[in-house]
C-alpha cells in the first residue's frame, strides 16, 4: 500500500527571473520557488537557489509558471539573451 504525503509548505509556482534587483542573492534566468504572490506590495516572496533565505521580487522582475519543468523551459527558450529580456521588453519609466 502506498501512501502520499503532501507538504506542509504551500507554493504558488515556479519562477524564471528575468531582472534581478541589485543587490541580490539570486541571478538572470535563476528558477526560484514562489512562496506567495503580495497583491498589497506588488511582490512575489521566493526562495534563494543554494539556501533557505527568502527574497521579495516586483512582479515585473520575475515570470511565474506551475511547475519547475515550465519554467526550467521558458529559460532555456531565453538562451543566452536572458539578461537582456528585462530591459528589452519594458517601455516606460520603472517604478
Amino acid at each position: 500500500m502506498a501512501t502520499t504525503f503532501a507538504s506542509c509548505s504551500s507554493r504558488e509556482g515556479w519562477a524564471v527571473v528575468l531582472w534581478p534587483p541589485k543587490g541580490s542573492s539570486i541571478s538572470y534566468g535563476a528558477i526560484v520557488p514562489v512562496h506567495f504572490k503580495s497583491n498589497i506590495t506588488k511582490t512575489y516572496a521566493v526562495g534563494v537557489p543554494g539556501s533557505k533565505a527568502n527574497e521579495e521580487l516586483e512582479l515585473w522582475r520575475a515570470e511565474v509558471y506551475p511547475s519547475k519543468s515550465k519554467a526550467k523551459a521558458a529559460a532555456a527558450a531565453y538562451g543566452e539573451l536572458l539578461p537582456l529580456f528585462g530591459v528589452a521588453t519594458r517601455d516606460g519609466l520603472l517604478l
